[in-house]
């Protein structure tokens, strides 16, 4: 008898080019202190001749910056900001006399925004200058600036020290959570493709 030959098993077919699946993204890192704004905040009394005009007046409270901004070459009008209330030594005049106030103090408290991308020293610079201020002179320069204003400085009564809120570098361990979302979003978007792409090479496969 002619031997049997051994049947011949039928060829593999070679497995279909699989796309790579996107790489899993890393979460975006939390931001730190960098790129944040500081705050210094404070007050000022002063003695006008007219509280309830002058804390009326946005002009009188514009110079009010112009003047705090010439205490620090590091310090500008803009990021000043002052509110201000006739304090309550302020006395009225009887009705005869129209009822006006008498000279007395206002209490300007002013907030200062110093840009994150002002200079690295600016809000230190500033801070010393607030807090070395001399009365007599933070007159001189709330006068100069109050020129064209009908308003002037009688006397700057008190100057309070400054507060300084530095911007806060998030806990270790911590991450932003809005940045936690978007990558897990990403995640969740590359695992799919992923999944995609083996289905379809799968199905090729199978052909």
């Amino acid at each position: 008898d002619a031997p049997t030959s051994a049947p011949t098993s039928a060829p593999t077919p070679a497995p279909a080019d699989q796309e790579d699946p996107s790489p899993t993204p890393s979460p975006a890192p939390a931001p730190d202190a960098a790129g944040q704004e500081t705050v210094i905040t404070g007050s000022v009394t002063l003695k006008v001749a007219d509280p309830e005009a002058f804390c009326g007046s946005q002009s009188a409270l514009d110079a009010f910056a112009d003047g705090m901004a010439e205490l620090s070459g590091s310090l500008e009008a803009a990021w000043v900001n002052a509110t201000c209330a006739v304090a309550d030594s302020a006395r009225r005049l009887s009705d005869d006399d129209g009822g006006r106030r008498l000279e007395g103090n206002v209490v300007i408290s002013y907030t200062i925004r110093v840009p994150a991308d002002a200079s690295s020293d600016a809000a230190g610079a500033i801070e010393t200058a607030l807090t070395g201020a001399e009365p007599a002179n933070l007159k001189t320069l709330l006068n100069t600036a109050l020129a064209d204003s009908g308003f002037q400085v009688l006397e700057v009564a008190a100057i309070e020290a400054p507060v300084v809120e530095q911007p806060a570098a998030p806990q270790k361990g911590t991450t932003d959570s809005g940045a936690v979302r978007s990558a897990l979003a990403q995640t969740a978007t590359a695992l799919l493709a992923a999944a995609t792409a083996g289905l379809s090479a799968a199905a090729a496969a199978a052909v």
